[in-house]
């Protein structure tokens, strides 16, 4: 991920030189539908650098949702490690889970996506477990 953010930054510093700029030159076979497209956009048609800029941008946007989304699922396992032990944080520890889970669908990474959700599922299950055994630690008294 750091590598991708690192050469779009390149890209887009490149994209500010004037002379390399200038060097930028293709010929767009378009039709005027697909130039009428690329207008509406914002996109001139006859200047290729706005196309190349518009796409960098657009990647660099994609790569830093899913930098985002994957630092949301770290900080989730890091409380998910933290809590673990603790019946009182395991409704705080399944909320993360979900978010995670979320997170891991907006990565799209089915790997996490699936570790997250049956890591929610056994949390849960364990929520269960402490409420019946503090309840019964009420009827005891």
């Amino acid at each position: 991920m750091s590598t991708a953010l690192a050469i779009f930054g390149l890209a887009g510093a490149m994209m500010d030189n004037p002379d390399a700029r200038s060097q930028l030159t293709y010929e767009l076979a378009l039709n005027p539908d697909e130039m009428q497209t690329l207008e509406s956009l914002g996109i001139p048609a006859s200047d290729p650098a706005v196309l190349v800029e518009w796409i960098i941008q657009t990647l660099g946007v994609v790569v830093g949702v899913l930098t985002a989304a994957h630092v949301i699922v770290l900080i989730a396992g890091i409380m998910g490690i933290r809590g673990a032990r603790h019946a009182d944080k395991l409704g705080t520890l399944f909320v993360w889970m979900i978010v995670a889970a979320v997170a891991s669908l907006v990565g799209c990474n089915p790997v996490l996506l699936v570790l997250t959700i049956i890591i929610a599922v056994l949390v849960a299950g364990e929520r269960g477990v402490a409420a019946a055994s503090e309840e019964g630690a009420h009827f005891a008294h």
